[in-house]
């Protein structure tokens, strides 16, 4: 059967009626997000895609087809930005699968993230999640890059606010981030695949991080010898200390942290 030419035969009311039918289909997978179908714009009766002089889309933002046994009719096609899966984003879903997904890596780790599990946790489909992620790496890698994105201090914070700001962002990537789950698996690298995207998404984000710690060394803040690279160590090596030796850090943990990285780090009129 050749679905085009069928859909060509028919009249631009049964066209109408297709398209609506269509996107009812697509929009039933995310209905229990949030309770709520899309409703297409109205334009004397008929949805206003069929009406593209009155439509707020720019002529660039549209695409036609051949519909109707008895001639042309232009019927706007929705596209897509370049690189875009699937239909058009809900923020509140991306933000229910990835929270799903790393809910899942905390609890047992990587190997517990599936299409599947995803979709039990989240409430959202998998003809949903696949709309979004071509599979289970890709929707992986999206949720570290999440985790490991926290941006720099602000520049205008104090060098000791700022390494606190630091200490506290490496306690939200390692433990509400990852969790034990995840850091299991990077230190026993029992999924390489996994290892490695938390790996190059740390190594990206980082990045801002040392230039900071670099600006501050030659302003004069930091001792001249001071090692960016060597500096992040110690904050991730601080908090992976604490919780090794005591299962959590304790409650004086950033104080004492901040203490003794300040006669590591600081130029000595800074102290």
């Amino acid at each position: 059967m050749n679905l085009l030419s069928d859909f060509n035969r028919l009249s631009p009311a049964d066209a109408v009626r297709h398209e609506r039918s269509s996107e009812k289909r697509a929009d039933d997978d995310d209905l229990h997000n949030d309770g709520k179908q899309p409703q297409l714009e109205r334009h004397g009766g008929l949805p206003s895609l069929l009406h593209p002089m009155t439509s707020e889309k720019s002529p660039g933002e549209l695409r036609y087809i051949d519909c109707s046994v008895n001639g042309r009719h232009d019927i706007p096609v929705a596209t897509q930005e370049p690189g875009q899966r699937g239909r058009p984003r809900r923020q509140r879903t991306d933000d229910q699968i990835i929270e799903a997904a790393l809910a899942l890596v905390r609890e047992g780790g990587p190997q517990k993230v599936t299409v599947g599990s995803v979709a039990a946790r989240s409430a959202v489909a998998r003809t949903t999640i696949y709309r979004r992620y071509r599979d289970r790496d890709e929707l992986l890698r999206t949720a570290l890059n999440r985790i490991a994105d926290q941006a720099v201090p602000p520049n205008h914070l104090s060098v000791g606010e700022k390494l606190r700001w630091v200490l506290t962002r490496v306690r939200v990537v390692l433990e509400e981030g990852l969790g034990r789950g995840g850091v299991a698996a990077v230190l026993a690298d029992s999924d390489p695949q996994f290892t490695e995207a938390f790996r190059s998404a740390l190594a990206l984000h980082l990045e801002p991080l040392k230039v900071s710690i670099a600006v501050d060394t030659d302003s004069g803040f930091l001792r001249p010898d001071v090692d960016a690279d060597v500096a992040v160590n110690l904050f991730f090596g601080a908090y992976l200390g604490e919780v090794l030796r005591y299962g959590e850090p304790r409650p004086d943990w950033l104080d004492r942290t901040l203490n003794m990285l300040a006669l590591a780090l600081y130029a000595p009129d800074q102290q």
